[in-house]
């Protein structure tokens, strides 16, 4: 994987798997300065430089000779080797390419000439490099010397072959430096890795390695004079190998660092969006992928450029010691995510429309079918044209004003959908006359005109100094000119693309540009790569940052006119972006065609494609101008009751949804939607599934992604699982069970874990109505455990701080399955922020009880509760009881067997 930070500073980083052979494991040195293993003698003349000659006679001579050359040659090193480096006899799996991005089409003699290997023998993969790192690399480094203070370990390193050249034609740092460091998280085992030029010994230091590095993980180094050094790290408990750097090369210089890590598993996820696929473990054939952010035309997943995985050991640890650990670890480094509204979780429509008056009559469709929806997204051409500077006529200005009227009359939400390309003229053909700091420049210093969508652009700076007041001043002539506020934004096509003719850079100017899998281009269809912004710094240098810059330009601006959390979500995104605002999961304007002269095709795609869709952290739907329009009431009457079942469930489960999204901003960063693996790294099964997602830990949703099936089949790790909707037992097993469910009649199955209670809400006809609704919970019982949930509540809006008042509302069902308690903790319900706000419920639900109560109890009043038991599925439901406010104290009730 090849990765890009922080403005020109490379990151090139390649893995293979440890499971593509034999491990050897090291024992640890006596001397406790380090350790390593001798070489045997057989080992000593395979690895020699000056036995090379000798291979090849023996080879053809000797049968015997290809057991040991089998063993000891194709195996992964495992360890600093104490020899001459030059052994190229490698696996292709474990040839390094040599100056990453440099013609791979390079001759023998040129690529002798950078101290590499040259063999171009390769049977499986164009990608295989022919030039590639010998074993050990001549492009490493010595251990000089170690220094140990507190929670640090520094060490010293020396290059042994001269001054090397990086593929950006510079020079590595003759002497270097490595620092491991402990990070004060509050939890063991969180180290930091830093790669750097040599800095001066900190005074204190001992010369000697005796930090006291408080984790369960053993480092191991070489330490005595003319070792290489190779970072070798592995689990002290269990001895699994975590992450080793013993191939490739290891190069530091000013503006590029490359280092080789081999990681100790093939179940790996992370990367960004280079894969489509939550299935593990990862498909370790020699691929080549850039963290380079890429929106292509009839791409449908979100473009992210984050250098970050999780790797999920055979004890099912992630180096965390669980996933959700890493997501903590990482958000704190990074930044935790964003608090968004809570009616950004609502269901969002998204349109390219030719005028704004035909919106009208699409709300009174969808209030007409009882069908629940937040905002309506507008995307017009005025908009497609403008970006910030929104050129709109007077027409359109009063179908719009029209528009918003009504949606905030209906307590919605008006929302627009922005690229960043902004209209080099405007509908007259008058040239945009801003200053050239806004935009980005060409190698001539001009503003640089480009092409979206047929149409003559210009791509502005969004860290140029003008750029925010500049964005302020637009959204407030807009807010102005409509006599009402943007709600929110939906950011697209920020990575930010180009159509026009794409043209190779300069290999002199970009020297680093590696070839891909796909055989296109790096930069195809981007932005090109010699823009320059106003800081001078070159497009390719920053590019996977454009879209989080223009994520945070525009929450700014829009910061600047609500009262409110802006809702702001942007479709290409960087490390820590996530704290600047929302980053949807897939979805595009640009999606894919439907068969229209199958009707049912059509309904039933769009159906099925909504299930998902509102089973999802951002539910929108979106289309372009001239596509068949696909909201709700266009799925006609077929479909009516589905889709109204959909949409209501959705609302129902927004209190869970905003919860997961609060104590992901609170605490770990964590997404809503998650793998199997996430939630179950410990179930081998859990890996292999990618048609199934947790939401949080407690819902499953199996969508059905295929058309025309009545069943599809969904697998339970252990332990008890119920279907939402009615309490029906799908699975219940220790050792985790695939069940075959029906789809049929436009079923979607949602499943709640047992030992789990969900609080939800009956549906309004938006969030903000639903919210007035009274709570209603569903708990499922895990035996010999009960069953135990809880959500965060606030008033969703106001920004997040120390003095925002947060309540966590509890609900618990006892081992015994006799008393069902629901407490709020928190501030008093007088509060600021409970306002406007239900606090009681009505109503609720208790599956899998080991018999029918003879009683139903209210705790605070001792009176009798009303209750239907279901035998089939020994479910106890109960509904619109007089109301129980848990503002009052804790509610509950007995529940009493014979």
């Amino acid at each position: 994987m090849k990765k890009k930070v922080d403005k020109e500073m490379l990151v090139d980083v390649e893995l293979h798997s440890e499971q593509d052979g034999p491990q050897q494991h090291p024992k640890k040195s006596e001397t406790g300065k380090g350790s390593g293993f001798k070489l045997n003698s057989i080992q000593f003349y395979l690895l020699n430089n000056k036995m090379r000659t000798l291979y090849a006679l023996t080879l053809c001579l000797v049968v015997a000779g290809l057991i040991p050359l089998a063993v000891n040659v194709f195996q992964p090193v495992m360890r600093p080797l104490p020899v001459n480096p030059g052994l190229c006899f490698l696996q292709e799996s474990f040839r390094v390419e040599c100056k990453p991005g440099s013609d791979q089409t390079v001759g023998l003699d040129a690529c002798s000439s950078l101290d590499c290997c040259w063999r171009d023998d390769s049977q499986t993969s164009l990608f295989v490099p022919i030039c590639y790192h010998s074993v050990p690399s001549k492009y490493t480094y010595l251990v000089e010397n170690v220094q140990g203070f507190g929670n640090e370990v520094l060490y010293d390193l020396v290059t042994r072959y001269g001054n090397k050249k990086t593929p950006l034609d510079n020079p590595a740092h003759v002497k270097a430096q490595i620092k491991l460091e402990q990070l004060p998280m509050g939890m063991n085992g969180t180290i930091r890795i830093s790669i750097g030029p040599q800095q001066k010994r900190r005074k204190g230091f001992n010369r000697i390695y005796n930090s006291t590095l408080d984790v369960d993980i053993w480092e191991s180094v070489m330490v005595e004079p003319n070792m290489y050094y190779a970072l070798d790290l592995e689990r002290a408990s269990t001895g699994e190998k975590l992450v080793h750097s013993n191939i490739g090369a290891l190069v530091i210089s000013e503006n590029f660092i490359e280092i080789t890590l081999s990681p100790g598993t093939t179940k790996l996820v992370g990367f960004g969006g280079d894969s489509n696929s939550f299935q593990l473990p990862m498909d370790f054939g020699y691929h080549k992928a850039v963290m380079y952010n890429r929106k292509e035309p009839n791409d449908l997943m979100a473009s992210v450029a984050v250098p970050f995985y999780i790797a999920i050991e055979k004890s099912g640890k992630a180096h965390g010691p669980t996933p959700l650990d890493v997501m903590k670890q990482y958000t704190t480094l990074v930044g935790k995510p964003e608090a968004l509204s809570y009616s950004a979780f609502g269901y969002h429509m998204c349109r390219e429309v030719g005028n704004f008056s035909a919106v009208q009559s699409l709300y009174a469709a969808m209030d007409e079918s009882d069908y629940p929806f937040e905002s309506d997204c507008i995307f017009s051409k005025p908009f497609t044209q403008s970006a910030f500077n929104f050129i709109t006529s007077e027409v359109d200005i009063a179908a719009l004003r029209e528009a918003v009227n009504t949606l905030h009359r209906k307590e919605r939400k008006f929302v627009i959908q922005q690229v960043p390309h902004v209209a080099s003229s405007d509908e007259a053909g008058n040239l945009i006359s801003l200053e050239k700091p806004v935009f980005l420049l060409n190698s001539s210093q001009e503003v640089y005109h480009g092409t979206y969508k047929r149409q003559d652009v210009l791509f502005p700076d969004p860290i140029a100094p003008m750029v925010n007041s500049w964005a302020q001043e637009e959204f407030l002539k807009l807010t102005v000119k409509l006599g009402a506020q943007v709600d929110g934004i939906i950011l697209t096509s920020n990575s930010p693309p180009d159509d026009s003719p794409y043209q190779d850079p300069d290999p002199k100017e970009v020297p680093y540009s590696p070839a891909l899998s796909n055989a296109q281009p790096m930069m195809y269809y981007q932005a090109p790569w010699n823009l320059i912004n106003s800081q001078g710094i070159k497009h390719w240098g920053i590019h996977n940052k454009y879209g989080s810059d223009h994520l945070r330009v525009v929450k700014t601006a829009l910061q600047g006119q609500a009262q409110e959390r802006p809702f702001v979500t942007s479709a290409n995104t960087f490390a820590g972006s996530g704290g600047k605002g929302g980053i949807p999961i897939c979805g595009d304007i640009d999606s894919g065609q439907i068969d229209m002269e199958d009707p049912f095709a059509f309904g039933d795609l769009c159906l099925r494609w909504h299930q998902l869709g509102l089973n999802l952290p951002l539910a929108y739907n979106n289309y372009k101008q001239g596509a068949q329009p696909r909201n709700p009431p266009d799925l006609g009457t077929a479909y009516k009751l589905h889709m109204k079942v959909a949409l209501r469930q959705r609302y129902r489960l927004l209190p869970y949804f905003y919860s997961l999204s609060l104590e992901s901003v609170l605490d770990h960063g964590a997404p809503l939607v998650r793998p199997l693996f996430f939630t179950f790294p410990e179930d081998e099964e859990a890996f292999k599934i990618d048609e199934q997602f947790m939401i949080g830990d407690s819902l499953m949703a199996i969508p059905a992604l295929w058309p025309g099936v009545d069943s599809v089949s969904a697998y339970f790790p252990p332990g008890t699982w119920v279907d939402f909707f009615n309490g029906d037992v799908f699975a219940s097993s220790d050792n985790g069970t695939w069940t075959r469910l029906s789809v049929a009649n436009s079923r979607s199955p949602l499943a709640i874990r047992g030992g789990h209670v969900i609080f939800w809400q009956e549906p309004g006809a938006a969030s903000s109505q639903s919210r007035k609704n009274f709570f209603r919970f569903t708990a499922v019982i895990q035996r010999g455990y009960g069953a135990k949930g809880h959500i965060l509540i606030d008033d969703g809006k106001s920004m997040i701080s120390e003095a925002t008042s947060i309540w966590k509302l509890v609900g618990s069902l006892d081992v015994q399955e006799t008393e069902f308690n629901i407490t709020l903790e928190g501030p008093p319900c007088s509060a600021i922020g409970m306002n406007g706000l239900n606090t009681a419920f009505d109503g609720g639900e208790i599956f899998g009880l080991k018999a029918k109560p003879t009683a139903f109890i209210d705790i605070n009043t001792g009176e009798n509760v009303e209750f239907f038991f279901n035998a089939a599925t020994n479910s106890l439901e109960f509904a619109e009881i007089p109301p129980m406010d848990f503002c009052d104290g804790t509610q509950g009730f007995y529940l009493k067997y014979d």
